[in-house]
């Protein structure tokens, strides 16, 4: 789910705001109040490869791995009876 909601997010199609800077670098309750506060849009690509961005490679992976998965489960089933 996170890979679909992360193109999602990056293609506009779900309107979220991002804090400006990473609020674990941040000192205090309040800096990260404030960072939250001056938010930014989540729709920039800051990194692409071959035409995709980070999130479209992470959605094709993450299917891969959960397409893998399901065909073991299924093919276990069937060996044990």
């Amino acid at each position: 789910m996170l890979p679909l909601t992360h193109v999602l997010i990056e293609k506009g199609y779900v309107n979220v705001k991002c804090a400006a800077s990473k609020i674990g670098a941040l000192g205090s309750v309040q800096q990260g109040l404030q960072a939250l506060m001056n938010h930014r849009s989540c729709v920039k690509v800051t990194w692409s490869c071959w035409g995709w961005s980070m999130a479209q490679w992470h959605l094709i992976f993450a299917s891969g791995i959960l397409i893998v998965y399901v065909w073991g489960v299924i093919y276990a089933q069937k060996r044990s009876g």
